[in-house]
């Protein structure tokens, strides 16, 4: 997991990022009214519906998952797929931007999730059916840095009420294939570890044991079905 392979120039829907790690330039948003003018130019959950290509995105992962593992060989590869409902539109609109509009107007940014969530749900119907209509293997790897050394970036509550509920949703389309699901956590995720587990997480994948999270905790604990996790 977590190989960061080039991208592939002919496929690349940015030449100027060779990978999706590479550096973003410096946010154009100052102000979290900036950030909460932008929510409010997002399209609806019937005009994403719309615009949403299936057949295209089905074939998206099918090349993903199939060229990655060609490329990979003997070792098995299972792909970031970035389809969880996102969280770190810090990147898009700059940490204090995005934090305080997190804090000044947290329905707005609910927004900001019902949007993310929507498109997330679109997604991993694709994903769900490249998976089983090719027989991948059955795991799905995404997860968002909403953690840092010392806890959650927000309270526990305002994700509770503004971001979890869209982030299980557009989990659900996997976990109705039988899907399993392994969460890329970021520091100390303590914290949310049941609300993660609860919207279906199967197991992580990064452990800074001395934020918190330790092996031995994990091994003891189980999925939503009841499973032990994926570690």
């Amino acid at each position: 997991m977590q190989f960061v392979l080039p991208k592939q120039d002919e496929v690349s829907t940015d030449s100027t990022r060779p990978t999706n790690f590479t550096k973003r330039d410096k946010p154009d948003y100052s102000s979290p009214e900036e950030v909460v003018e932008a929510i409010r130019e997002l399209p609806s959950s019937a005009e994403l519906r719309e615009s949403f290509d299936h057949g295209a995105c089905v074939e998206e992962y099918e090349r993903i998952y199939i060229d990655g593992q060609r490329e990979m060989g003997d070792m098995l590869w299972i792909p970031y797929t970035g389809t969880s409902c996102s969280f770190m539109w810090y990147s898009q609109y700059g940490f204090r931007p995005y934090f305080l509009a997190i804090m000044k107007y947290p329905d707005d940014v609910g927004e900001l999730y019902r949007y993310s969530g929507d498109l997330a749900c679109l997604k991993n119907r694709a994903l769900a059916e490249a998976i089983t209509g090719n027989d991948l293997p059955p795991y799905v790897y995404f997860g968002e840095d909403i953690c840092y050394n010392r806890g959650p970036m927000v309270p526990v509550r305002t994700l509770r009420e503004i971001y979890f509920p869209h982030l299980r949703r557009s989990i659900e389309p996997l976990k109705d294939a039988g899907l399993n699901i392994i969460w890329h956590s970021d520091g100390n995720i303590m914290p949310i570890l049941n609300d993660l587990l609860d919207c279906g997480v199967d197991g992580f994948q990064g452990f800074q044991q001395d934020t918190g999270p330790t092996l031995e905790h994990f091994s003891g604990l189980r999925s939503r079905a009841g499973r032990k996790l994926i570690l």
